[in-house]
Parts: C-alpha cells; structure tokens; sequence
C-alpha cells in the first residue's frame, strides 16, 4: 500500500519538503511542493503529540540534542560525588535555616570549590524537578541506558525526601506554605514527578506527584477571594499561579475532580489573569512568570473545552509578538517586560545589570511551551512558526555548541557570556526545551501527519493503527 503524507497545512509557511514516506512495508513515494503555505490564523482542529520514542534528529539540532545528553549526565554524576545541588535543599530542611522562609535572597553567591553555593536562593528547589522532568524525557525517547538508570536512581532519592504530609518543597516549619518559592518549588517538584510518571509508568512517581498536590489543596483551598494568601507568593503571586498546569495534568493522570477545581478557583480570582482577559494585553511582568501561568489557562480552557478562554489568551499572544519579541524570537529585558521591546544594548564589564539582559533562557523556554500548549489546542501554524523561530534563533543562542554551557541572559547582538557555574535557574530550563526537541518535529491531526521543523530527521510513527516511517 503506498500513502503520501498530506502536507498542506503540515508545513511552516513557504517551506519546501522532499519527504520520503513509507506505510508499513509499502513502496516510497516522494512528495514535492514548492508552494506549501500555510494560513496563520487558520484553525484546522486539535494537534496530538505522536510517540516520538523513534524519532531521530540528523541536522542542525542534533548535536544540540546529543550535547544535552551529555550534559544532563553531568549534572547527575556532580551531583553524585558531592556537589549536591540538587536534592541537598530537601535533605537540609530542618537543619539549615538559609532555606526556610525566613531568610531574603541576599543576591550573592557564597563560593565552594569550583562552583558557587546555590543555599541563599529561595527557588533552589526547583533544579530537582527540572532535571527530572528534560531527563526522562530524554532517557524515554532515546533509550539511553545509562541516563535512564540516573532517573530512575535520582527520582527514588527525591521521593524519599517527601515528608508523611506530602510536603514536598526546601522550607523549614517556618517557612512551609508562607515563603514566596515554596509553592514554586513544589510545582517544579510535581512537574518531574509526573513526566517520570508518564514517561516510565511509574506510580511511585505519580502517588509523590499527588500526596504533594494534596498537601497544597489542604493549605491553600478554597481560593475563593483574590486576597486570599495563596497570591501572596513571588511576583504578585504570579510564582504560586504557575502551578495550575500541573493540577490539571494530575486532574487528567487520576480524575481526582479536587484538582481541577483547585485549578478552576485559583485562575478565576487571580487579578493579574483577569485584567488580561479584559484588556487582551500582557501584564508587565516577568515573562518567565507569565507565559507559565498562560499556559495553566490553556491547559484548563483544553480540558473545560472552554474556547472563550483560549480566545483571551490568543489576544494575550498577539499583543506579546506585536509589542515585546525580538527579532531573535524570545522575550524580556532584565527579567521584566516593558512597554516595548527593549534596544539592544551592550555588557559592561564588572556590570551583568541591565546591559545586556535581553531574553533570559528561562523565558525562552516557558514562551516555547506556551506557543506548544497553544498549537496543539488550536491547530494554527503560527504558534510552531513563533516556536522554529525562537528554537533556531534564542534557545540554540543560548546553549554552547557543545552542549555543556548556557547562557542566563542571551543579548541581541553584542557579546556574548557564558554563565559561570552551573548553580542556577537557567542552567536547568535550558535543557528542558532542547529535551523536546524531537517531540516538536512531528505532530499529528484528524488529516494525518504534520511536519513543524526544517529540520532532517527520520521518525517512525503510528497513525490509525498503522506504522508510517517518515525521512
């Protein structure tokens, strides 16, 4: 039988694709078209993920992908011969005060050995969770033996620093439910759990994931007022809002209806996400921030099927592109967005603030995942077109050829600097949004199979029951 992929709306506009497709062991058949648009605004139904378990990358992002193998690697075996920097803040809760919330980031680095000693930040719990959740990813869809052993050896040590209430975050008793990254951590601490969850059908995972959920369901619900104490965290609260996607991704793993509620109450009565629906303009905040809680919204609108919803966050999108995107695909100047789209400007030796603070890698990535949420929820090209350009452009930008160093801030045009040590934030958002890279190539629709990179890549998928290879 032979089959030819329906390339039409498949594409980013004006490409042009040599596809070989094979259906089962059928002949090949190669597909040419130089005219290939697609309409922006075209919606064309909801786009699925296919298992991209066989996917292999062979042109410009696969070094980037293999060079993030290596380093999510490195980072578990530093953390294994002493420099503990992801688990320590969970192991050291009682008796460590520096993490309990009674303490300010103080906006220094204490020096130990080769790297700097991450203790004095508040959102030092977060590194476990993002490391677990690029590492399974990348350990599930490629088979590596040696990464996989690492997940499954790190994500038992992290479950066994879960307290009998659930609690899962770095805070001492002072400081549990009242510190402004303690709800950040847990969200970070639920995102991990649930992808080596998903991506190893472990329950172990999965039950951390939800006695964690259920701990903030017993302190925080009901989020019935918009003064209530759970908007009380980092960045007017916009920290704790961020963990919505979670609780509807746990709402979807367990149909435990109290998450989707808790979910439900906390986006109806947060002040910031609804003078966004109002207006259809983005606060301005930190990016990183925002584009977290949009994607919650989107998540809940899918599962409510509530297109009103996505429709405000649509408008949010648009006035993001029109006044805050650089030209190299990402968003944010020192941490914030402005009126506009901030001039690049140069570093200033012995001063990293603001020169040269354009587009944090943590934004990169969150503005990726956001435009993700939204294509697969709608179905229209321009979400992936936002996505290649920032891939090519802002996150390769961002990470060392080799794979092994990022950049926290990545500036338009004038020098470049490799962040020194591998001691925070963006050190562990970076490899998150190279590890889905091979989940972004391909994407599937009620016509067939869609190709969203220029990217050479081989890839094997089921579609309708049936095996189709695709090079």
């Amino acid at each position: 039988m032979t089959w030819c992929a329906n390339t039409r709306r498949s594409l980013s506009p004006l490409l042009m694709l040599t596809a070989c497709v094979v259906w089962g062991t059928g002949t090949l058949i190669y597909a040419e078209d130089a005219s290939i648009k697609s309409a922006p605004g075209t919606r064309s139904g909801n786009v699925r993920c296919p298992d991209v378990s066989q996917v292999t990358l062979s042109g410009r992002l696969a070094p980037r992908y293999q060079g993030n193998i290596r380093y999510l690697k490195h980072i578990y075996d530093r953390e294994t011969k002493g420099k503990d920097w992801m688990l320590s803040p969970f192991r050291n809760r009682e008796s460590n005060k520096i993490w309990t919330g009674e303490y300010a980031w103080t906006g220094k680095y204490v020096w130990v050995g080769e790297y700097p000693w991450v203790g004095e930040y508040q959102w030092a719990g977060e590194y476990a969770g993002k490391w677990l959740d690029a590492a399974s990813l990348v350990a599930a869809d490629t088979g590596d033996k040696g990464l996989a052993q690492r997940v499954s050896a790190f994500a038992a040590a992290f479950r066994g620093t879960q307290e009998s209430d659930g609690y899962l975050g770095i805070e001492g008793p002072t400081g549990k439910g009242k510190a402004n990254w303690d709800v950040w951590n847990m969200w970070y601490a639920m995102t991990g759990l649930l992808t080596h969850a998903d991506c190893f059908e472990n329950p172990e995972s999965l039950r951390a994931a939800v006695r964690c959920a259920e701990w903030l369901v017993n302190q925080f619900d009901p989020v019935s007022e918009s003064n209530k104490r759970f908007f009380r965290g980092a960045f007017d609260g916009g920290c704790n809002v961020d963990v919505i996607d979670q609780f509807v991704r746990l709402y979807r793993a367990t149909q435990d209806r109290r998450f989707l509620d808790f979910a439900i109450s906390v986006v109806r009565h947060y002040p910031p996400i609804q003078k966004a629906r109002e207006t259809g303009k983005a606060p301005l905040v930190h990016p990183y921030v925002l584009f977290a809680y949009l994607g919650g919204v989107v998540e809940l609108a899918t599962e409510n099927e509530r297109e009103e919803d996505l429709a405000w966050v649509e408008r949010v999108w648009e006035d993001l592109v029109e006044r805050h995107l650089y030209p190299t695909g990402s968003l944010g100047y020192n941490e914030s967005l402005r009126k506009s789209a901030s001039n690049d400007h140069p570093a200033i030796r012995g001063k990293p603030k603001p020169e040269g603070c354009h587009q944090e890698t943590c934004a990169t990535v969150e503005w990726l995942l956001l435009n993700a949420r939204l294509y697969r929820a709608t179905g229209k090209v321009r979400y992936i077109q936002k996505m290649e350009h920032a891939i090519y452009n802002a996150l390769l930008a961002a990470q060392s050829a080799d794979g092994m160093k990022w950049m926290y801030y990545t500036p338009l045009r004038y020098e470049k600097r490799w962040f020194s040590g591998e001691t925070n934030c963006c050190y562990w958002s970076g490899p998150r949004g190279i590890a889905r890279l091979p989940r972004w190539v391909y994407a599937l629709d009620g016509e067939g199979i869609r190709v969203n990179l220029y990217e050479s890549s081989e890839a094997t998928l089921r579609l309708d029951g049936h095996v189709v290879t695709i090079k």
